[in-house]
């Protein structure tokens, strides 16, 4: 109850808002995961989608993908990139009930639909994480199934684990004595942040009133990556965070060193994504 939130706002699982609100060219698709859940997915499409970079997208723990669609908007126009949109299980239009180990799993089965398409370039494949997605994010991200797959890890807002959560948020004593294996629902990242070595961007709300943005710290100091970056945005709350000033230039930037980086290891050209401010 505390932790899934897919009926808020009202009729968030009967209305989801589509891409042509915003002229954006799509595809909708549904996948099925391993245990045969059906997940609703966005596609939103470069013209040539194989020279961009493509992002996909894990939403936090309210709502559906329609409600992140400014989101996307602006990855698309300021970040040049295709946008993959996952609905979770118990979601909008997707089917089943929303759990820890089915997320991990809708997470998997939208990855590996991405990498079978031969229009999109795997090299440049980016996840980007908001607060519950974030968790599933790092999960993805430090399989070595996956890793190999991944050219940059980008986290908002998440949190170190979900016992970490709980104890900031309820003013309960006892949970400061409560096991962890006693929690059904964990997404213990601060564990697996050490073994991802990819690129990985932290996104960190400074006013963020239901994560303390020292989680965000804490995972970046406990992150593997060589490659890290932490970019706080002062007045940034838990959900307004990407209306800050300079959110989508920094994942530009960050998408822009990443791929450049690669592309100088293996003496090939640069890739360049400009940037384009005058859209905010």
């Amino acid at each position: 109850m505390f932790l899934y939130y897919p009926d808020q706002p009202p009729n968030s699982r009967i209305f989801v808002e589509q891409p042509d609100k915003f002229k954006l060219p799509y595809e909708n698709v549904f996948v099925k995961t391993r245990d045969g859940v059906s997940l609703n997915m966005y596609l939103v499409k470069n013209q040539n989608m194989f020279a961009f970079p493509t992002v996909m997208m894990l939403h936090g723990n309210a709502g559906n993908i329609g409600h992140r669609l400014m989101m996307t908007y602006y990855l698309y126009k300021i970040a040049h990139c295709n946008v993959l949109m996952v609905e979770y299980r118990g979601y909008g239009k997707s089917g089943g009930k929303p759990s820890e180990s089915g997320i991990y799993q809708d997470a998997e089965a939208a990855f590996e639909w991405l990498l079978k398409r031969t229009d999109i370039d795997s090299k440049k494949i980016f996840i980007l994480g908001s607060s519950l997605g974030g968790a599933v994010s790092i999960k993805l991200s430090s399989d070595p199934q996956y890793a190999g797959h991944i050219a940059g890890l980008m986290l908002e807002n998440t949190f170190t684990s979900l016992p970490d959560v709980a104890k900031n948020l309820f003013s309960i004593k006892a949970l400061d004595f409560l096991p962890t294996f006693c929690y059904k629902n964990q997404f213990p990242s601060e564990y697996r942040i050490g073994k991802i070595l990819i690129p990985t961007l932290f996104l960190s709300g400074q006013n963020d009133e239901l994560i303390p943005p020292r989680m965000m710290q804490a995972l970046y100091n406990l992150s593997g990556s060589k490659l890290k970056r932490l970019v706080p945005f002062e007045g940034g709350t838990h959900n307004d965070t990407c209306l800050c000033p300079g959110f989508f230039e920094a994942i530009a930037q960050f998408m822009y060193e990443v791929l450049n980086s690669s592309s100088a290891n293996k003496e090939t050209s640069k890739v360049n994504i400009e940037t384009d401010s005058s859209i905010l």
